[in-house]
This record gives structure tokens, sequence and C-alpha cells, in this order.
């Protein structure tokens, strides 16, 4: 019944006969084609809520031709319709209209990103958190902190970050031009929000999600930088603690 729907140029007459009752006035394809557009178009909407700025961007009339070939090809498979565009960003890069050329189009990388974007900023939604319990303390000691666990970091080479929260604001914002851009999602609260990041910053994250270690995330960011430890950690005691710890990145072990 779902190929029916989704698929209905593969659909025999016999077939349709089969799976479909009449109506008081329809024959079963004419009933068939009732619930393929219904379908279609349920499923349509449900992409464009879970990508509203990539759907602003390419607009609505592309957006559902895309949207629509997405479904042929990867049809919702679950009783949740949360996970429906999770693979959407893999088919826009895997089907991009310039994929056989040796020079790629810009606004096509820019897209991709967009939707890669959106679909993590959606991801975090309904991922574990830590509403209804305590935060750390501002004085909590750095070895008493992790990160979160609703926290993601994400590099792109557009800020599609800065894109999608500018869009709610004027849905006739342009493209933005092509600059590295260093981000990590938070939800607190319920409520998700996206923070710019120098990429020393993103360094320092990336490398504590990898140790939950504050001291040999420092250590890295020291390295890195070739900067004295000592100055290192002075920064991040005076400009950088306290505003992520307000911000929710931090919970206690």
């Amino acid at each position: 019944m779902l190929n029916a729907l989704i698929q209905p140029d593969n659909n025999s007459l016999d077939e349709t006969e089969r799976l479909i009752a009449s109506g008081a006035n329809l024959s079963p394809a004419q009933c068939l084609s009732i619930y393929q557009n219904g379908y279609i178009t349920r499923l349509t909407k449900c992409l464009a809520e879970q990508f509203p700025a990539l759907n602003t961007a390419l607009g609505e009339s592309l957006f559902e031709q895309f949207a629509q070939l997405f479904l042929t090809e990867y049809p919702s498979n679950s009783y949740t319709l949360y996970d429906l565009g999770k693979r959407f960003a893999l088919f826009l890069e895997t089907n991009r209209p310039d994929k056989e050329q040796t020079e790629k189009e810009s606004w096509i990388d820019f897209m991709v990103e967009l939707a890669r974007y959106e679909q993590l900023h959606f991801s975090l939604f309904d991922a574990p958190g830590h509403e209804g319990k305590e935060w750390p303390a501002l004085n909590t000691p750095d070895e008493k902190l992790v990160l979160q666990p609703c926290l993601a970091l994400a590099h792109y080479q557009y800020p599609v970050g800065w894109y999608y929260h500018n869009c709610k604001q004027n849905s006739d914002c342009a493209f933005p031009a092509k600059e590295n851009s260093w981000i990590v999602l938070v939800r607190k609260d319920f409520y998700v929000t996206t923070y710019p990041l120098t990429q020393v910053h993103f360094e320092f994250l990336k490398k504590l999600q990898e140790t939950s270690s504050i001291s040999h995330a420092l250590e890295h960011i020291s390295q890195l930088t070739r900067e004295p430890y000592s100055k290192v950690y002075d920064s991040w005691q005076s400009d950088v603690k306290t505003r992520w710890l307000k911000s929710g990145f931090f919970i206690s072990k």
C-alpha cells in the first residue's frame, strides 16, 4: 500500500482494484489518486516545517519538487514523522543538479549545508537533555564540569546559523557569502540556541567532548595557539567560563 501511495506510476489497474475499494462515484484508481495527493502533500508540509529556512531559500515551488523526489526515494518508514527529514541533506547532496559538473555551484553548496544545519537544530528538540535538573553554580571547579548532553558542535563553509535565524525576521534575506562558520547549539529549558564560536573556542569544546576534561582541553589550546598555558587558563576563567555556564553549556559530574 505504501508503494502504491509514493510510486503511482508503478501501480497496475488490477493491483489498484485489489487494494482500494470503489467510492460511491469514484473508481479505485480515482480514490487512490486522492490518497496519493493527500499523503505526499502532508509529508511535504512536514518537511517544510522541519526545514523552514531551506523552504524560504529555495522557494516553495522548488522545495516541493525536491521534497517529492526525496519522499519517493526515502519514504517514511516510522510511525512518527520526527525522522522524516533525517536523510534530506544527504539526498540533496547526492542529487544536486551540478553533480556531473567539474565546477560546483556555490548556491547548491549553501543549500546542502543549510539542510544539514536545520536537521541538526531540529534533532535537538527531542534529544536527551538536562531539563528538570539543577545547573552548576558559577563557582563550580573545572574538574566537576562536563558538557551537557544536549549540545552539538558544527563547522560550515557558510554562516547557515545566521541565515536560519535571520530568515525568521526577514523572509527576503539574501544568501550570505562563503565564510567559515563555527557554532555550538545548546538546548536549555527546552529552547535551542545557536552560539557563534571562534575557531579556537570550537577546538576547545571539541577536545572537551573527546576528553571530558577542561584541563586537557586547555592544554590542547595552549599547544594549538602556542600560547603559555597560564595565559590560556586566565582567558578561560575571566572571559569564557561564566558566560558559558550561564548559557547552559555545562552540567556537574
